[in-house]
């Protein structure tokens, strides 16, 4: 799998504290890329994490990208490793939004870090 963007990791995944995934600082507006190829099966937005993607991959594993500023992908489309899916959020109000990266497999979450170098 490949990193969704560069940055630096503050906050690691940890079911204890309910952190399901990793938090990313990344530059505002960064591109955000497909881990694997997959489809897509949600594309949405809330006010508490802006746009999210959701992509199903091969081998029941689900990647989770959250807190986008603009998603460029719709449900059912196919994605191919790499791709460009959507913006990491800018700073709104002076509040800076992290990426949130979440890998589950089988329907439990799992911990990225085991299966990418960031």
């Amino acid at each position: 799998l490949t990193a969704p963007v560069e940055g630096i990791i503050t906050d690691r995944f940890d079911l204890k504290k309910g952190c399901f995934g990793v938090k990313i600082a990344a530059a505002a507006a960064d591109r955000i890329a497909a881990v694997d190829n997959g489809t897509v099966v949600q594309s949405s937005w809330s006010p508490d994490n802006g746009c999210t993607i959701v992509i199903q991959h091969a081998r029941n594993l689900i990647s989770i990208y959250k807190n986008l500023s603009q998603s460029l992908v719709a449900i059912g489309q196919t994605i191919r490793s790499g791709e460009l899916i959507g913006y990491n959020a800018e700073a709104e109000n002076g509040e800076v939004k992290l990426f949130e990266f979440e890998l589950w497999n089988n329907g439990k979450p799992v911990d990225p870090e085991r299966y990418i170098v960031f």
